[in-house]
């Protein structure tokens, strides 16, 4: 796996709302940059999602200032 489905893979495994907390840390520590992060959104974004989980998504990348990449 590279590193940009890696974050991909860690921004959905951090929206998990009991097991979310380790990948936040996992995605501080790996310091994915904006071109990945909106990688990260496209995939996640073309998976069915509830609207609490696009707000949770718009959350998670408020931690990462890129709040602005994602419009759900």
């Amino acid at each position: 796996m590279d590193r940009i489905d890696l974050i991909a893979l860690k921004m959905y495994a951090a929206l998990d709302p009991k097991e979310g907390r380790r990948h936040v840390k996992d995605l501080v520590e790996i310091g994915p940059i904006r071109e990945e992060l909106l990688h990260g959104i496209q995939w996640i974004g073309s998976l069915p999602s509830s609207p609490a989980f696009k707000q949770s998504l718009h959350r998670l990348l408020e931690g990462f200032d890129a709040a602005d990449l994602y419009t759900a």
